[in-house]
């Protein structure tokens, strides 16, 4: 299939497990690890491999050791932010219909009672007054 590319998303992830695999899988994890380190080492075929990580800290030690990959990049956050279009913007109207669902259904998760649509709509909170009985 080469020259092709080899895209693994999250790949601390997916490695997480590879340390204590041998309790709780039977050592596939561990397997699979030490096979696509060796890959990665030895492959000499038209493979471009391309890992994306949200936490370096949590790849094992073997993966991340220096000439393992031609190069590592860092992408900052306020510079990826200039490239995503949010997802409220991408789905407004699915983030505005599951609004509307919960709309009286559910629990408010910024103050206290009911969700209402039609409140944050109109501007956002309800100031409620909550008194002691017998207290005016």
């Amino acid at each position: 299939m080469a020259p092709c590319v080899l895209y693994a998303d999250e790949i601390e992830k997916s490695l997480a497990g590879s340390s204590s695999s041998g309790q709780t899988d039977s050592g596939v994890t561990a397997r699979v690890f030490g096979s696509l380190l060796t890959w990665l080492n030895d492959h000499e075929s038209d493979v471009f491999f391309v890992g994306t990580c949200n936490d370096a800290s949590k790849l094992p030690p073997e993966f991340a050791r220096a000439e393992r990959f031609d190069g590592v990049f860092f992408v900052d956050l306020v510079q990826a932010a200039q490239n995503v279009v949010p997802v409220a913007v991408t789905a407004g109207d699915k983030i505005e219909g599951l609004r509307q669902w919960a709309s009286g259904r559910c629990l408010s998760a910024d103050r206290a009672g009911v969700y209402s649509r039609e409140q944050e709509r109109a501007g956002g909170r309800i100031r409620r007054v909550v008194r002691e009985p017998g207290v005016n």
